[in-house]
């Protein structure tokens, strides 16, 4: 049922010297030098090898084995069928922050004043307090401490704004994990959906629809999540299921699932659309222009966690693409270790 990844079992991993940065939204610079896909061009290709290193971190293993998925790993996956086609627990799903629906609401004004956003986020103090003290944190470098909401509006821009918000926000429903291999997986899962989020922002460049990009790179791997879930619920072994089947399956149906997240959270239709892209096969011709920057900015953010977890090989020779350099601007080099 399920193909084997190739190429996963051969490279082992270091112990990490350092935890990955903390993942903290920052404003996104401009991507002058990243050139804008044409709407006829096909996804961007799928590194297996880098997908597999990245399901084996959410598990903490070393590297994935050849062989075929025992009874508990075919288990697991039939019910993360059963998810997908809403036949398994509902409750599984993770619930949309309360804030998100209005602010998603805000977006879509062109004429919406600072004051209006700062009255609509005041009801909830405690978000508040996280979007100063983030706002005025060094990765911002402000010229001038924030102290209200309508100050960090004024600075960080209205874009910078709603994209540090549904950061704030989101932080909690990847980090509510409990179970076995979630919470061990909770960390990593924020970090790369962090990345992933400002990354398709990135890519997106200053346009009107760039909030859309940053929520499709929150969601394409909130799917992983009520995963992990069920994997803590039906996974009995002794130690995390490692074969190349069945994590193959495991990210396939997650990405499925992400895509029902997106449509359970009534997001954008274009984001659910190239969410949905991202879990076709085969994928639709032509694709969304977004899934085409969404699938660029997961692999990305995937290889630049690897790379912070000493889990990815270090390309010394070639050149390193202007959004893996937004990356490490705002996330950390993640290099700076190898030497």
């Amino acid at each position: 049922m399920w193909t084997p990844l190739r190429g996963l079992w051969g490279g082992g991993s270091r112990s990490a010297k350092s935890a990955p940065p903390m993942a903290v939204v920052a404003p996104v610079s401009s991507p002058a030098a990243v050139p804008t896909p044409a709407p006829d061009i096909g996804l961007p290709d799928v590194d297996p090898a880098l997908d597999g290193r990245f399901s084996a971190l959410l598990l903490s293993l070393g590297k994935l084995r050849l062989g075929d998925a025992d009874a508990t790993e075919q288990m697991v996956l039939l019910r993360l069928e059963e998810l997908v086609h809403a036949r398994g627990q509902r409750d599984l799903l993770p619930r949309l922050p309360a804030v998100l629906p209005k602010l998603m609401s805000l977006v879509r004004r062109d004429d919406v004043p600072p004051r209006e956003l700062a009255d609509h986020l005041a009801k909830d103090p405690a978000l508040v307090s996280e979007v100063i003290r983030i706002a005025n944190s060094p990765r911002y470098r402000a010229s001038r401490a924030m102290g209200s909401l309508q100050d960090a509006v004024m600075v960080l821009g209205q874009q910078g704004m709603h994209q540090l918000v549904t950061n704030v926000a989101m932080r909690p429903v990847f980090n509510v994990q409990a179970g076995r291999f979630s919470q061990a997986a909770r960390s990593h899962l924020w970090a790369q959906a962090a990345r992933c989020a400002h990354a398709c922002a990135y890519l997106q460049g200053p346009r009107a629809d760039q909030f859309e990009a940053y929520l499709a790179g929150m969601v394409v791997n909130a799917g992983l999540i009520p995963a992990l879930r069920v994997l803590d619920q039906s996974y009995s072994g002794p130690s995390a299921p490692d074969t190349v089947v069945f994590h193959e399956g495991f990210l396939k149906l997650s990405l499925k699932i992400s895509a029902n997240i997106a449509k359970e959270w009534n997001f954008p239709e274009g984001v659910t659309q190239a969410v949905e892209a991202l879990g076709t096969l085969p994928p639709p011709q032509p694709p969304v222009q977004l899934a085409v920057l969404l699938r660029s900015a997961d692999q990305v953010s995937k290889r630049h966690l690897l790379m912070s977890a000493q889990r990815h090989p270090i390309n010394e020779e070639g050149e390193v693409d202007p959004c893996f350099a937004e990356l490490e601007r705002v996330f950390g080099v993640a290099h700076a270790h190898a030497h």
